[in-house]
């Protein structure tokens, strides 16, 4: 049984790995960098929509502020205590309010089609009225 497990875990693992492999080689083919390309898919959890997205929002370039720390540098300075919880807790902010906004940001691309047409007709009527007195204000 125990054998039978780790093959099916190895099998998983290889999936997962080939798909990883397939995203990446759709971001690559798109004309992105390879390690732009694996940051973004690594941070967005290899959902390829997502990781697209956040490069084609950023000109092809992962945020810094989203890059995994870089490790500490080896300089002579000690770090102040106070700082350090300042900043963790500030990045602890950070990440639940990228948390937050991830969770509206929608997963499939065909998720704005849960519009009846009438409530998409409304929409176009609301836009097409803010444009016309845009234009007439403006002119």
């Amino acid at each position: 049984m125990f054998v039978l497990q780790v093959l099916l875990d190895g099998a998983e693992a290889e999936a997962q790995s080939s798909d990883t492999q397939t995203n990446l080689d759709q971001l690559l083919a798109l004309g992105f960098q390879q390690d732009m390309a694996d940051s973004a898919l690594r941070i967005m959890g290899d959902d390829l929509a997502l990781a697209t997205q956040m490069l084609l929002d950023n000109q092809g370039v992962v945020p810094p502020d989203l890059l995994s720390p870089s490790p500490p540098s080896s300089s002579s300075e000690e770090p102040s205590t106070s700082s350090d919880s300042t900043a963790s807790g500030s990045s602890r902010l950070d990440e639940e309010l990228v948390n937050e906004v991830l969770e509206d940001i929608p997963r499939h691309e065909e998720d704005y089609l849960d519009l009846t047409l009438d409530e998409e007709k409304q929409l176009m009527v609301q836009i097409r009225s803010s444009l016309e007195k845009q234009s007439s204000s403006s002119g």
